[in-house]
């Protein structure tokens, strides 16, 4: 196992069950994907200074275009250059996530649900949309990505309320302003419980455009079907998410993508 796919896709994880059955070199096309995807998020959440994740976030989009010149320099971008080609898969779209993870400096506050789930489309979709591509062999149309974008929609909402901590911790709160006057965290259940709804809503309209791609991208929809279980902990939990951090352990994860069945429609888990 490369050194990229033990730090994105490690044993145990979900991400790692979820790619048990995809061959190469799909499988690590998807990893390097997700690692990109990672580093810009980590640099966008995590640097307290603006500028200083400014700075990383340029030399990224200086980076891509010696990728698409196959001048790569970073190893997660001289892997993803090997793919490029097999996978139609678009300079834009690399350059959206680092514009995406810009704008994400520049917001303190998002006003309403539809401005959060706009965050995460751009933050989470993308990076879906060229999953999706990878598993259908470089293809694409506008159902899978209106499909890839409700899903990244669905899963940056589990991810932040899995790591609501860290955020929180961080002065970083997603959360949509106009649900609170004050935000006190006696109340905050109540908006997880809130936010936990529109992540399984948004899933639930995700499959409405799945169409006839469900087998093909059933490693993507083994993810969600983890996440969800993740999800469904961490409310069964209460949302105690600042005392703990909830995890499923890996044995279960295991018997959860040993016996996944492949929805049939939207409404079906």
């Amino acid at each position: 196992m490369s050194l990229i796919a033990q730090e994105t896709a490690p044993k145990g994880s979900s991400f790692y069950y979820s790619l048990l059955k995809v061959k190469e070199p799909k499988r690590s096309a998807i990893i390097s994907l997700q690692a990109y995807a990672n580093k810009l998020r980590k640099t966008s959440e995590q640097y307290s200074e603006a500028a200083v994740a400014k700075v990383k976030l340029n030399w990224w989009a200086e980076e891509i275009e010696r990728m698409f010149q196959n001048q790569a320099r970073h190893p997660i971008s001289q892997t993803l250059q090997t793919h490029l080609e097999t996978y139609h898969l678009p300079k834009a779209a690399f350059l959206a996530l680092i514009e995406a993870s810009l704008l994400s400096l520049q917001t303190q506050v998002f006003q309403n649900q539809q401005e959060l789930a706009k965050h995460y489309q751009h933050i989470g979709g993308i990076v879906e949309t060229l999953k999706c591509q990878v598993l259908l062999d470089g293809k694409k149309d506008d159902q899978t990505e209106q499909f890839s974008h409700l899903l990244g929609v669905s899963l940056e909402t589990i991810r932040h309320i899995h790591y609501f901590a860290e955020f929180y911790h961080r002065e970083q709160l997603y959360l949509p302003a106009d649900s609170f006057q004050e935000f006190a965290e006696k109340d905050l259940a109540s908006h997880l419980k809130t936010q936990a709804d529109f992540a399984r809503s948004s899933y639930q309209e995700a499959l409405k455009h799945l169409g006839n791609h469900a087998k093909a991208l059933k490693a993507i929809l083994l993810y969600a079907k983890l996440e969800l279980k993740l999800l469904d902990a961490i409310e069964k939990d209460g949302f105690q998410v600042l005392k703990h951090r909830i995890e499923i352990s890996p044995i279960r994860k295991l018997w959860y993508a040993a016996t996944f069945v492949i929805p049939a429609r939207a409404g079906t888990q």
